[in-house]
């Protein structure tokens, strides 16, 4: 996927912003059924990108695979392609990655309440 798919695929659409996780792991998303044809298409082309070159992280008990862009992590939750309905970004200031493991920084503790650093 060359960086101008990514541009293009990434700024063509309006995030929603998760509510349900506003306070410990603030992030958006698109829900592929809601894109156009060839946003579906991109989409998908998009998550393969992920998978083939963004690096593993653990965030709560779950390793996703993330990809930087632009100042966001981009991830999905891990199902097979066709069953990926759902692509996140948020924003790589809010977090910190440590040895592997993924924190919102404005909060005590992460995700399933272990002790922040």
């Amino acid at each position: 996927m060359t960086e101008q798919k990514i541009k293009d695929f990434i700024t063509r659409y309006k995030w929603t912003f998760s509510k349900t996780y506003a306070k410990f792991a603030p992030h958006e998303y698109y829900v592929k059924d809601n894109l156009d044809e060839q946003g579906k298409a991109d989409f998908v082309e998009f998550v393969i990108f992920i998978r083939e070159v963004g690096f593993p992280c653990k965030f709560g008990k779950q390793t996703h695979i993330y990809f930087e862009y632009e100042g966001k992590y981009y991830w999905t939750m891990g199902d097979t392609i066709p069953n990926t309905i759902i692509l996140n970004r948020c924003n790589v200031d809010d977090y910190v990655v440590l040895d592997g493991r993924m924190f919102y920084k404005r909060g005590r503790h992460d995700l399933f309440g272990e002790q922040r650093i």
